[in-house]
């Protein structure tokens, strides 16, 4: 990770709201929701880097209203973030 934080990415995501950005956000979260991959997402060359708290918040709260996958509702996604959070804090 050359920035360290997925942040910039995702706000730059954020800010561009087009169908075709919209497109692959569905396609991002199919890839990460399947089998709940999201709750152990881990990038890197070495996997150093555990996005699972800022990639699952960003979902969750930024992008929510921009994606169609009922994956999202479970409740389990939102223990599973404030449990990460609280773990951080």
């Amino acid at each position: 990770m050359a920035t360290n934080s997925l942040s910039p990415w995702l706000n730059t995501w954020t800010a561009t709201n087009t169908p075709a950005t919209d497109a692959h956000l569905a396609d991002l979260v199919n890839d990460v929701m399947f089998e709940f991959e999201i709750t152990d997402l881990r990038m890197g060359f070495y996997d150093e880097y555990d996005a699972t708290a800022e990639l699952l918040g960003w979902l969750l709260t930024e992008v929510r209203d921009r994606v169609i996958d009922t994956r999202l509702d479970d409740p389990f996604l939102y223990e599973h973030l404030q449990a990460t959070a609280q773990r951080s804090s």
